[in-house]
């Protein structure tokens, strides 16, 4: 549906109203839904450990790859020489990097759950996001020798506790309400123009209108009192020349045909409607 710029005001209002949130997908699908063909409740516990590490992984690249060992804090830098280190171990990588949308085969839970006790811990100095991936992997890795039953009522838990998180502003992007605020007040500067600008045509629509309506009264026919009508008011809004009149002028009209007929046409539509009220 396309919206025009009013309708764009009304419905940035409305979505500020509703507290938004930035949130990488990633961090949406941890935990995968119970209902998948094959799921059992001790795959999707491994899954959601999977899909946790592969999520701080990304962020850990995403976050730091472009940065010299010396620009970033001693235990950072240690934490992602610790992480080189594990991805290189055995088939880590292959583990934590696939395809983590799918969920993981039964006869990896146990390669899964392993590898990511050994998961190296991110220090304070991280971003919280990651922090927040390896603390909840911590708890799901309890939930390895439960049985089905508490484990699901765990793996529930969990889950809610996961996305409950994210609306917290450090699990965000950014703070959405800045992109809000910028479309916002593009908007309310495009209709402040097409207000601007509305105004103006009116005002020439009414001039050409009299023009016409002056040819019109010495007996000049249609055509004619429109062909002097134009005339008359190009003549009267010249295009600007020197540098004072290009500084000085704030508005020119068109002084093409179509344009001249648009402003008649707003002009003598704005009279019908005030008529008709």
């Amino acid at each position: 549906m396309t919206l025009n710029a009013q309708q764009w005001k009304t419905r940035l209002k409305e979505a500020r109203a509703e507290e938004p949130t930035l949130i990488n997908a990633s961090a949406l699908t941890v935990f995968p839904a119970l209902d998948t063909p094959g799921m059992t409740v001790q795959i999707a516990a491994a899954t959601a450990v999977r899909n946790l590490l592969s999520y701080a992984i990304a962020l850990s690249i995403q976050n730091y790859s472009n940065l010299d060992s010396e620009e970033l804090p001693e235990k950072t830098a240690i934490y992602l020489d610790d992480l080189q280190q594990w991805l290189f171990e055995q088939n880590n990588a292959v583990l934590f990097i696939g395809t983590k949308r799918l969920a993981v085969q039964t006869d990896m839970i146990e390669s899964v759950y392993e590898s990511a006790a050994k998961y190296p811990e991110p220090p304070a100095e991280c971003i919280e996001r990651i922090s927040q991936a390896w603390q909840m992997c911590r708890k799901l890795l309890a939930l390895k020798d439960t049985d089905d039953t508490e484990c699901l009522r765990q793996l529930y838990s969990l889950s809610s506790l996961w996305h409950k998180s994210l609306s917290r502003q450090q699990m965000q992007l950014f703070p959405v309400s800045k992109p809000f605020e910028f479309a916002e007040k593009h908007v309310a500067r495009h209709l402040n123009r097409i207000d601007y600008h509305t105004a103006r045509s009116l005002v020439w629509g009414k001039e050409f209108h009299d023009l016409i309506q002056k040819y019109l009264d010495l007996g000049f026919c249609q055509r004619t009192a429109s062909a002097k009508a134009r005339k008359e008011f190009i003549a009267n809004h010249p295009y600007p020349v020197t540098d004072n009149e290009l500084l000085n002028d704030e508005a020119i009209p068109g002084h093409s045909r179509p344009a001249m007929l648009r402003y008649l046409k707003m002009y003598r539509e704005s009279i019908a409607n005030q008529k008709e009220q």
